[in-house]
């Protein structure tokens, strides 16, 4: 596991549940997102729409992950107009997660934590997956967002 920041939730620990909505609406659950045996970053944008174009960097370095291996979703806190596959309308799921001004989680198919980052590095979370998986996130997009 790694830990990047500070928080009271850490890599290792098990991943909380939350309430979230999907683009048409519809209730979805974080717990849902973890049923399948696969890897899912979680992107949390935080408050500010700052965030958008460092985490478009870090979807953008995930087109060449292995299919089936990682799924990544957005999560805007909010109703805002940010492009999102999901929305934290009461603010719940990025407090569940210490990180109200954005940052980045990986739960790994067991429900544990075993990345987190209270920013958008991508360095860091490239060096993460080349060590775990002995893969790496594309390079072209390789920087600190």
């Amino acid at each position: 596991v790694e830990n990047h920041g500070g928080g009271r939730l850490r890599a290792g620990d098990r991943a909380p549940d939350a309430d979230l909505r999907d683009e048409n609406n519809h209730a979805r659950r974080l717990f849902d997102l973890f049923r399948e045996p696969r890897h899912v970053l979680l992107l949390f944008l935080g408050a500010s729409n700052d965030a958008a174009g460092k985490v478009e960097r870090i979807v953008s370095a995930l087109r060449d992950v292995p299919a089936g291996v990682l799924d990544s979703y957005r999560i805007a806190r909010g109703a805002g107009a940010t492009a999102t596959e999901l929305r934290d309308l009461s603010g719940l799921a990025h407090a569940a997660y210490d990180l109200l001004e954005g940052g980045v989680i990986l739960v790994r198919p067991d429900g544990y934590i075993g990345y987190r980052s209270n920013g958008f590095d991508l360095v860091t979370l490239q060096a993460y997956c080349g060590r775990v998986f002995g893969w790496e996130l594309s390079r072209g997009a390789a920087g600190t967002v």
